[in-house]
């Protein structure tokens, strides 16, 4: 059916949009994931390394599925790889900048909310987080524009922080919002998860929700032992928690982890 070759397209669509690798900076793990929904075009997740060896760090959910929310993520996957505000790099002659700075989180932020009220339908809207890493200090800048927010877990401490400082509102709601920004340091063993609202609000075959609670016990119990340990705990108990059913949304992964 035309119909079911549509959607097909848009599904590998969307794929072809993700990353191809994920960059890996000297004593840092960084590991991804990705699951497509029964109905494709959800999550977005990104990343670009810029000149000077810092990492940004784009994960979104643009609040829907099918064509137009594949058009979302395209849109600003655009914005993203082609700005030097983004980028760090010098696109003649599209933005004939020279040495271009990369803007912070909260800037960035602001620039895509004015793209997306401008040519998006009034009820589209995208939740985004976007990071900035410097993996030499250990520094991470970041804002939230409705994602949910991300787990640290202190390796020196054992202890789960949940980040909730700098949200604001999804992307494309309000062309009057402002973003704010947080930094924190990341130590020797620590670990941040990132995650889109696809994880915490899957549902099974029985209704049961997953939750953050989940979320949050998993980090807990698997943290200590890497980034890479603690995305395959996370595939084993999604696996066992859809026990063959197919979620509707999609859920995406990210996770961070300082090895020295």
């Amino acid at each position: 059916m035309e119909s079911t070759r549509q959607l097909a397209l848009i599904g590998e669509l969307q794929r072809h949009l993700l990353p191809k690798q994920i960059p890996q900076p000297a004593g840092w793990q960084i590991v991804g994931y990705h699951v497509q929904g029964r109905w494709p075009g959800g999550d977005y997740y990104d990343f670009l390394t810029l000149p000077d060896g810092r990492v940004l760090i784009f994960l979104a959910d643009a609040g829907d599925q099918g064509a137009p929310a594949v058009a979302l993520i395209g849109m600003v996957r655009v914005v993203l790889h082609s700005c030097p505000m983004s980028s760090g790099v010098e696109r003649l002659p599209f933005c004939p900048l020279h040495e271009p700075v990369l803007q912070p989180p909260h800037v960035l932020l602001g620039h895509l909310n004015d793209i997306l009220v401008e040519n998006t339908l009034q009820e589209q809207f995208m939740k985004a987080f976007c990071g900035v890493l410097d993996p030499a200090e250990g520094n991470f800048h970041f804002a939230n524009a409705g994602q949910p927010p991300p787990c640290w877990w202190h390796a020196s401490s054992g202890d789960l922080e949940i980040i909730r400082h700098a949200n604001g509102l999804p992307l494309g709601l309000n062309r009057h919002v402002s973003y704010h920004h947080k930094r924190f340091q990341l130590d020797p063993g620590d670990v941040l998860v990132l995650f889109s609202e696809g994880l915490t609000s899957m549902p099974n075959g029985t209704g049961e929700i997953f939750g953050s609670e989940r979320v949050n016990a998993l980090v807990r119990q698997t943290a200590s032992k890497g980034a890479e340990a603690v995305k395959a705990r996370f595939i084993i108990e999604i696996e066992h928690f859809l026990n063959g059913f197919v979620t509707p949304d999609d859920l995406t992964l990210v996770i961070l982890e300082r090895q020295i």
